[in-house]
């Protein structure tokens, strides 16, 4: 059976069909409407285009900006804080003080992408997969500080 996805494929397909069909061999009247459509789905294309290069500028802007400083100050912060308590717990105080090592190395390689891109023009799909990778993993980098934090607790 047709799945919706077919379905709607399928209109797609007869919808424009029938609007070249009046564009070309329609009456008038037909042509006309048609050559309107076709201009007004242009410029729904057009206003796409300009609403994502909007975006893109945007956040170009917001990393010039330093749309991150302000959070990897306030990681760098809780790292200070997570070394201080696990320095004071005795048993296990060496492992989580590794783990701290490697993730503050981790804030720093993010540290140091957000720097490279700041300068960069933001106006291709590219650009947009590096942003968004980028608060992947910053979002798992804070994931990581919470469950250290919570091991950390545990174990007090």
């Amino acid at each position: 059976m047709f799945k919706l996805r077919n379905l709607i494929t399928l209109a797609i397909i007869v919808i424009f069909g029938i609007l070249l069909y009046n564009r070309f061999l329609g009456t008038p009247e037909e042509q006309q409407q048609s050559k309107e459509t076709f201009q007004t789905i242009g410029k729904a294309f057009s206003d796409v285009g300009k609403s994502v290069g909007g975006l893109l500028k945007s956040e170009k802007e917001k990393y010039e900006a330093g749309k991150y400083d302000d959070a990897l100050d306030k990681i760098g912060d809780l790292f200070q804080g997570l070394k201080q308590k696990a320095g004071e717990l005795k048993d296990t105080g060496n492992g989580i003080m590794d783990t701290i090592k490697d993730l503050e190395e981790k804030k720093e390689a993010l540290s140091n992408q957000i720097k490279s891109l700041e300068g960069k023009e933001m106006t291709d799909e590219a650009s947009v997969e590096a942003n968004q990778d980028l608060v992947k993993r910053f979002n798992e980098l804070q994931e990581e500080l919470k469950r250290i934090n919570e091991q950390m607790d545990k174990s007090e």
